[in-house]
């Protein structure tokens, strides 16, 4: 195998082994061989990180890399951003499981990127139900392609100069923003915007929306917070402190004093409680005043944040009984309750660093607990 000049980072977490198969079978197929990867798992529960572990290990070419981030919500760029410190070779690409590769594509890919440029491919999306990109028609890939500013499946960047930046801004977390931020920084900087659309495709495989990686942090609340700092900062090259792309082992986790890191059962007894009660108008209040005034390295453990979730079958139903209400002209609709704890929660740890040293949210056999350790 010859030296590698591309170094290929994945950010995962709680997905399906298969998916992760596909994709890496996908670059195995591939006519150049010059590249490794790095597949950084952030904070998988056991079980699906050994079944991942199992899949990955399966190819030369690739590296697992596991970062205890449990109870942390999803942060891909945070999870990009390890990769991206740990590689060694001159140019990085950035993608998900989700993709399959044709078998030309890093070969088109390489011999677009200059060292200057920001090189991009958008996906076709497949269908659901399909996984073989080789039994789409080309009427279907023409049906099924992505505008080109569809950029987070496939960013490839020259390594100084994402260095240079500090990576992904690790503001963003759940979903949204990060591939369209880094790209309009690069540019900025004075890297080119190309795209090998046409020359090359790639295939987004379907799958359905993934809450359970979203620590029960409600979406829409979430996006728009997003979009806010987007909007705010698109124009400040340099967001993340030095520490950007910090690997976070078991060993750094001060939460784990208080959680069990096997069973996830919180130790109560080393923790001052807290009932968040959705009702009360003053529980943010009294949370917030709660933590400020704890001792430095004690915790609280706050009670009342189970995030409902709803599946398929029950929107159907909410959905039919809405339209049946909407006949009868009652003016009135049934919604899916929200527990905005998390999202609040979220935000806050993220702009308080000074008072929140670790936190866990939603432990517990029931998900029904958060534990935040003063800084």
């Amino acid at each position: 195998m010859s030296a590698a000049t591309l170094t290929i980072i994945f950010g995962y977490r709680n997905r399906e082994p298969e998916r992760v198969d596909r994709c890496l079978a996908s670059l195995a197929a591939q006519t150049r061989k010059d590249f490794v990867v790095l597949f950084v798992d952030y904070g998988s529960w056991p079980q699906q990180a050994a079944a991942a572990k199992a899949v990955v290990e399966k190819y030369p070419f690739a590296r697992y890399i596991y970062t205890d981030t449990r109870g942390w919500p999803w942060n891909r760029s945070h999870a990009l951003n390890i990769g991206i410190r740990m590689a060694r070779t001159s140019t990085v690409l950035t993608t998900d499981v989700d993709i399959v590769f044709s078998k030309g594509f890093l070969g088109a890919l390489l011999g677009e990127q200059d060292g200057q440029s920001i090189v991009h491919c958008a996906p076709v999306l497949m269908p659901k139900g399909m996984s073989d990109y080789t039994q789409l028609t080309s009427a279907q890939i023409i049906a099924h392609s992505t505008a080109r500013t569809h950029r987070g499946t496939c960013q490839c960047f020259p390594l100084p100069a994402i260095v240079q930046v500090r990576g992904f801004d690790e503001y963003y977390r759940v979903w949204g923003r990060e591939d369209e931020d880094l790209a309009q920084r690069l540019i900025h900087f004075g890297l080119a915007d190309r795209w090998i659309n046409g020359k090359v495709t790639i295939y987004h495989v379907w799958h359905p929306v993934d809450a359970k990686r979203h620590s029960g942090i409600e979406w829409a609340l979430n996006w728009a917070r997003m979009a806010e700092h987007y909007e705010i900062n698109k124009l400040n090259l340099i967001r993340n402190s030095d520490k950007w792309g910090r690997y976070i082992s078991s060993e750094d986790r001060q939460v784990y004093r208080f959680v069990d890191s096997l069973s996830l059962e919180t130790r109560l007894s080393l923790c001052h409680e807290y009932r968040y009660d959705p009702n009360d108008s003053d529980a943010f209040t009294g949370l917030f005043e709660m933590l400020c005034n704890l001792p430095r390295g004690e915790a609280m453990a706050v009670t009342g944040c189970k995030f409902p979730r709803i599946n398929a079958r029950n929107r159907c139903i909410q959905d039919a009984i809405n339209k049946g209400m909407e006949a009868l002209g009652m003016g009135v609709r049934l919604e899916y309750p929200v527990n905005y704890l998390h999202a609040i929660l979220n935000d806050y740890i993220c702009k308080h660093a000074e008072v929140v040293a670790d936190y866990f949210l939603g432990c517990g056999r029931d998900e029904d607990l958060t534990v935040l350790v003063r800084a």
